[in-house]
This record gives C-alpha cells, structure tokens and sequence, in this order.
C-alpha cells in the first residue's frame, strides 16, 4: 500500500474515531472502515486503536486543560512518543497501546 493510501486510511480511522467513534468499540469502528472504505487487511488492528485511544486522549487532554509533558507524566509515557503518536508519526507499541488504553478508560471523560 502507498503513503498516500496509508494516510488517507489513518484520516478516515481519525475522523470515524472523532464522531461516532466515541460510542463504539474497536471491532465496530473496523466493521464500519471495511463497509464504508472496503478497508480489509490494509490496517491492523494496533494501528486502529492507537488512532481512537489517541483522539479519546486528546478529548481528555483537553478537557483537563493538561499539557503534553503533564498527559505523559500522569500515563508513564514518554512525552516525544506521546507527541509522536498524537501526530500519527507511528503506532502504539504493545506496552504503549496498553497504557493508553488503561489511561483513557480509567478516566471516562470520552462518554460524557
């Protein structure tokens, strides 16, 4: 697949994750990019949930009014990898997506 493919497939997932995303799991946001964007193996699924748990963060980023260096200290992440990932530089790592996964549903800011 093309860079030009790979990064309008990571906008669709972004902009999926920024509306109605907010309300679905990860296996429905994947569901709907293959019917919508015939989107099958092209994106694994490590790639889709950094994407949504990194726009759930910047949801909580915001509404706590937090800085990226306070965000990175609160989730035991690196602030150049966290700045990395919110900038779709590159994926999550086991490790990484497994902090943020933790992070944002410990916090539950993004259903409300």
């Amino acid at each position: 697949m093309s860079i030009e493919d790979q990064d309008y497939i990571m906008r669709q997932v972004q902009l999926l994750a920024k509306g109605i995303g907010k309300f679905l799991d990860i296996f429905s946001i994947k569901q709907i990019l293959m019917s919508e964007h015939g989107i099958e193996d092209q994106i694994a699924d490590r790639e889709i949930e950094t994407i949504v748990y990194m726009t759930r963060l910047e949801e909580i980023q915001t509404s706590r009014n937090l800085t990226t260096e306070e965000l990175s200290q609160e989730m035991g992440v690196n602030s150049t990898t966290l700045a990395q990932l919110f900038s779709n530089e590159r994926v999550a790592s086991n490790e990484e997506l497994e902090k943020l996964i933790r992070y944002v549903e410990d916090e539950q800011i993004w259903i409300s």
